[in-house]
């Protein structure tokens, strides 16, 4: 019973031995001879006084009044840095800023921010002994990214065999930027989108808020850009300004002295001003920044490849906005607000141009064909695409264009045949316009010069006068004169509540030559026109004219059933006139005739010359019977008429109406047939063509 406690306890130990693995060392320790263990016990010592000599290295590097790294020359790999270099980085130990330097010796992508220079050095076979600047960006412990400008000074142990490198580093701090919390290559994806974003807004947004996040964390960031036409810098994106801010920043005039932003853009130049420095330039915008506890306004200009400033990045803080730049990131940022603002411009100047094109030839296919009534409609057409390309809100655009006699302007409408469409005298527009632009603007250099245009105001009182006495609205906007070879076609008005700039000028100028051309088409094509269907003498129709007018009249009648009936009247005894009174006095005669015939007539009635003393009257939708009151009338009006010779002027007249199977040939020679017939009779008569008197 005793044996078997003793094999118990063995066990239990056995147990024991296994369970903390000390039966190896058990064994190890009774099969090691004499020498092993002595010389085991000298490396146990040795490692004594290694661990003690460390700690004297340790106390040594604590004490060393310097910023010191050793390299192992041969490894390339560090071995140890001061405890003051490691407390100037922020490293809580020298053990852990020597591990991360040591780790990011050995890893040269993700360490390339850290000791470049001397890392390039290291590499070579034979490092310089030398002195060079560097540049370490470390964050220790998770804190704030820290970047240093290093002077470093390489020397080696020469006393045994260059092992070793010292590495003497002498820091000077420099900008702290914020932490973007982006990686490099999501900065540069950031800024990329940035630059391919179409909307400038949002693109400008993207470049104002990562400035503010990399370099002005604790200030406002502002962009504007400049508006050619109204000669203003107009804020497009902020980082938080308040409301009356972005009201004020809105649109700043381009003057000098005005505004940092504007004297910086003129200037062409970098200006930082300390708002609460006495001297500053005083002013409501001044004022509402200082009231917004805004100590300091720094404003950049954004100049474009050619040199000309596109706009401003405005930095707006409470302290001193010239301290602490990263100057390498903020030149950047400044070039990529500046290459937006030229992508957008450039892709703005393109489309632009697109859509002028587009309007130049909508406004030439609209006048492609222009002539007789159809053309008034095609120029109000032109008149709809100006107002379209500019906006309703914007322009309203008047088209005056010279009546038929040549002697007024009338305003275009949509129904010229309107008593209420204003006219003015085409004598004083003209030569006041024509006058103006040959002598007032000659080598002017100004817009209206340069647009052939004249600015309405209140100023011109010539042209306030001819407006005024003609109940027109009082001048407004800007004239554009449409002269053709020295000859007025008319002018085309853009009333406006503001001043017009170049640009729109421009576009408007450009479509001026296109109605000019298109009115000087129609007036010659009238021209042709008229000798084509007019006589030249008596100004009615010729033949070929009313014989045109009498074909329509009987397609007319023939479809609807309408009564129609036509005149022939000839001048009693003309040749006696002509061989009495000369040729001269004949042709008087004859337009005189026939001015008192086509006055008595109603407009719905066409009077032409037939030929020689004969004429022609188509009276539309009247039956015979009236037909024949008519034609006593004329016989009455011109024997009561005129004619300045001293003898009595009458006419014979034949009247004939229209039949089913009426055409031009047979209607007219019915109607002359009954005025032979009034000839026979005695002349100074009517006779309707069933032989009544």
């Amino acid at each position: 019973m005793q044996a078997s406690y003793y094999q118990i306890a063995l066990l239990a130990g056995i147990g024991v031995l296994a369970l903390f693995g000390l039966i190896p060392k058990v064994f190890r320790y009774f099969s090691r001879t004499e020498p092993q263990r002595e010389l085991i016990g000298r490396i146990r010592h040795l490692d004594s006084r290694a661990l003690r000599i460390q700690s004297h290295f340790d106390g040594l590097l604590a004490s060393i009044p310097a910023k010191i790294i050793f390299i192992d020359a041969e490894n390339r790999r560090v071995v140890a840095v001061s405890h003051m270099l490691a407390a100037e980085l922020g490293y809580g130990s020298a053990g852990a800023c020597c591990s991360s330097l040591d780790a990011l010796f050995s890893n040269e992508e993700d360490g390339s921010e850290v000791l470049p220079r001397l890392r390039s050095v290291l590499r070579s076979s034979t490092p310089p002994v030398d002195t060079f600047d560097d540049t370490w960006v470390v964050n220790p412990s998770g804190t704030e990214a820290v970047q240093r400008k290093l002077s470093v000074r390489l020397n080696s142990d020469a006393g045994r065999d260059n092992k070793w490198f010292l590495a003497v580093i002498e820091c000077q701090p420099v900008a702290i930027p914020q932490d973007t919390g982006l990686s490099a290559h999501e900065e540069v994806r950031l800024l990329r989108a940035a630059l391919t974003e179409r909307n400038l807004s949002r693109a400008l947004k993207t470049i104002a808020d990562y400035s503010k996040k990399a370099l002005f964390w604790e200030s406002h960031v502002g962009i504007s850009v400049v508006d050619s036409g109204s000669g203003a810098l107009e804020l497009v994106c902020d980082t938080g300004f308040h409301r009356e801010l972005q009201k004020a920043f809105a649109r700043i005039p381009l003057l000098y002295g005005k505004a940092v932003n504007t004297t910086s853009f003129l200037l062409g130049k970098e200006l930082c001003v300390d708002l609460s420095r006495p001297g500053t330039v005083p002013g409501p915008l001044v004022e509402l920044l200082v009231r917004h506890d805004i100590g300091f306004w720094r404003s950049f200009p954004l100049c474009g490849l050619d040199g000309k400033v596109l706009g401003s990045l405005d930095i707006l803080g409470r302290n001193d906005l010239a301290e602490n730049t990263d100057d390498e990131r903020l030149a950047t940022m400044l070039h990529f607000a500046t290459a937006i603002i030229e992508r957008h411009k450039s892709a703005e100047v393109v489309q632009e141009t697109v859509r002028i094109e587009r309007l130049i030839k909508a406004v030439n296919q609209a006048l492609v064909l222009i002539s007789g009534d159809g053309g008034e409609a095609r120029l109000m057409e032109v008149l709809d695409l100006l107002v379209a390309f500019f906006g309703f809100d914007l322009c309203a655009f008047e088209l005056w264009v010279r009546t038929t006699d040549s002697e007024a302007f009338r305003k275009l409408a949509v129904d010229p045949d309107s008593p209420s469409v204003p006219s003015i005298p085409a004598s004083s527009v003209t030569d006041h316009l024509v006058n103006y632009f040959s002598v007032s603007t000659e080598g002017s250099g100004t817009l209206e010069s340069k647009y052939q245009c004249r600015f309405l105001d209140e100023t011109d009182a010539v042209l306030r006068e001819v407006f005024e006495a003609t109940d027109a609205e009082k001048p407004r906007g800007v004239i554009f004169p449409m002269v053709v070879e020295g000859f007025p076609e008319g002018f085309l008005i853009a009333r406006s509540e503001r001043r017009l700039d170049a640009h729109e000028l421009s576009v408007i100028s450009s479509v001026v030559p296109s109605l000019a051309g298109a009115l000087e088409r129609q007036r010659l094509l009238q021209k042709l026109i008229e000798k084509a269907l007019f006589d030249q003498l008596t100004g009615l129709y010729n033949r070929a004219g009313i014989e045109e007018l009498l074909s329509s009249e009987l397609v007319r009648s023939q479809r609807y059933g309408n009564p129609l009936s036509v005149m022939v009247f000839d001048i009693d005894h003309f040749k006696s006139v002509n061989d009495t009174y000369g040729h001269d006095a004949g042709d008087r005669v004859l337009k005189e005739v026939a001015l008192r015939v086509k006055d008595s007539m109603r407009s719905v009635d066409f009077v032409g010359r037939w030929g020689g003393e004969e004429f022609l009257v188509i009276l539309a939708e009247t039956p015979l019977s009236n037909a024949a009151i008519a034609a006593e009338g004329v016989r009455k009006t011109v024997e009561r008429g005129e004619y300045g010779i001293d003898r009595l002027v009458t006419v014979s007249v034949g009247v004939a109406a229209f039949h089913e199977d009426s055409h031009v040939d047979s209607l007219v020679k019915r109607a002359d047939l009954a005025l032979y017939e009034a000839k026979r009779s005695g002349r100074n008569r009517v006779v309707v063509e069933d032989g009544s008197n």
